[in-house]
């Protein structure tokens, strides 16, 4: 009896945390429950020690670290902090008290699941097998961890009729095949209904309003058909005709004093000060459109850094670096 299950620790221990939780359930109906409690107990504990592991000590959920963050790195984006912050408030309200933060490794985490259009799903003619690639790794890693997520970028470059197969798991509020899923994230990325947006807040600015003035109901009326008929991901989606998405976030375009402050942050990580002059020669490095007012970045803050490299090592020569 104890051999056995010093074997079966050995093997399944290596494997996966959830097997502690299961063993004291077992063991409850032993004699010596609290005995057999505190061991598993103990013996979790010292794994997640030395790995990550599904617990609130490495999935802990600070709202105040977030707010912090968006306040003092995400410039021109009113709209996402009114929708992100109550959402993600919203989320976790009904499973925690706690506040929400990054999981302990960030976006290393083992509970963090990214996957680029392009590159994972580049064929067309495989879309049922990639969507029942997708089913199977949500299901499986949502069994590890339900406070898992899952980030699609360049959804944009998706074969359409892939993300319906995660249908199932947003639109039942029970358990799927014994599953939880209500407590997963899922944040798709996408450059669809872009130019149409850009041309809304241009639209904006040429009437003297303040790019603030503009509203979630205002770009939703335009995102939805752009998104839902676009040759993309979300074409044709039963995502967006079931409304299973619950939150359309839009990223404005930035603008130079937006930029400026990119290019402020970066000499601030490296510890660096130039002149205003020097700074204005980079922002003059940035197109800007439209053509005819020159508003807007073509790429907000993208490549900023590389940029800012550049003219460090110019002004202060590789010397002084």
């Amino acid at each position: 009896m104890h051999l056995q299950l010093v074997v079966f620790f050995v093997v399944v221990f290596s494997q996966s945390s959830c097997f502690l939780q299961q063993l004291s359930a077992i063991l409850s109906e032993t004699p010596f429950t609290t005995l057999w409690a505190n061991i598993a107990k103990s013996l979790e504990n010292s794994r997640c020690f030395w790995y990550e592991c599904c617990l609130e000590t490495h999935v802990k959920f600070n709202i105040t670290g977030l707010e912090k963050s968006l306040n003092q790195r995400l410039y021109g984006q009113h709209l996402v902090s009114r929708t992100v912050l109550p959402a993600l408030k919203a989320h976790f309200s009904s499973t925690t008290s706690k506040a929400l933060s990054i999981y302990k490794y960030g976006m290393k985490s083992t509970f963090v699941h990214y996957f680029i259009g392009g590159y994972h799903f580049p064929d067309r003619k495989l879309v049922d097998v990639y969507k029942q690639q997708l089913r199977e790794w949500i299901k499986g890693n949502v069994s590890t961890c339900q406070y898992s997520l899952f980030i699609f970028d360049e959804v944009d470059r998706m074969p359409p009729g892939v993300l319906d197969a995660i249908k199932p798991f947003l639109e039942y509020t029970q358990m799927v095949d014994g599953v939880d899923f209500t407590k997963s994230i899922f944040i798709f990325l996408s450059n669809v209904g872009g130019s149409d947006i850009a041309k809304y807040v241009y639209d904006v600015w040429k009437q003297g309003l303040p790019r603030e003035s503009v509203t979630l109901q205002d770009l939703e009326s335009i995102m939805y058909p752009v998104i839902f008929n676009e040759n993309s991901g979300f074409q044709f989606s039963e995502l967006i005709s079931n409304h299973l998405i619950d939150h359309f976030v839009p990223f404005l375009p930035l603008e130079r004093v937006h930029v400026k402050s990119c290019v402020y942050d970066q000499l601030k990580r490296r510890s660096v000060q130039l002149d205003a002059t020097t700074i204005d020669e980079i922002l003059k490095t940035i197109t800007y459109f439209p053509n005819e007012a020159q508003i807007f970045s073509s790429s907000g803050c993208k490549r900023i850094a590389q940029k800012v490299e550049l003219f460090i090592v110019d002004v202060l020569g590789n010397d002084e670096l």
